[in-house]
């Protein structure tokens, strides 16, 4: 198709989850059934993976910034190869001045979550090597244990 489609933060408004899976399949679709050029805009970073599924017809692009610490950043408004290496919501809060403690909180409960969800990466890593690490001894695996193990 010689068609172009622009799609600003599909996704926005729902869960994390139904906000990825929705971005993710309709890039997908765009890319590989209706074969267009898609401008694809998202704050989702899971869906910078489909750059690996589908290298050939997809590429990450961001717009570059300067950082001085994590406190103070510029935005340089320059379209450069890659995803970002990082979010940036609690800096373009600060630029929308939101009070000082408002923009404190919000950082207390990013890293927080930051903290969880690497925290559950973790157990669920150590869970499938002893897993794994049963099945190479011989023990019975249970239907669940397979499940685990081939999602």
């Amino acid at each position: 198709s010689k068609s172009l489609v622009i799609m600003d933060e599909l996704g926005r408004g729902t869960s994390t989850h139904d906000g990825t899976a929705i971005a993710y399949a309709s890039l997908k679709s765009l890319v590989e059934d209706i074969n267009c050029f898609t401008l694809f805009v998202t704050h989702y970073q899971l869906i910078c993976n489909i750059e690996n599924e589908i290298h050939q017809k997809v590429g990450n692009y961001h717009m570059s910034f300067m950082e001085e610490g994590e406190q103070n950043v510029a935005f340089m408004y320059r379209l450069v190869k890659g995803s970002a290496s990082r979010s940036f919501g609690l800096n373009v809060a600060a630029l929308a001045q939101l009070p000082g403690p408002v923009i404190k909180q919000a950082a207390v409960k990013s890293k927080e979550l930051e903290t969880k969800v690497e925290e559950a990466i973790q157990t669920h890593a150590e869970d499938l090597a002893r897993r794994v690490m049963n099945l190479g001894q011989g023990q019975a695996v249970s239907q669940t244990d397979l499940q685990v193990l081939v999602a």
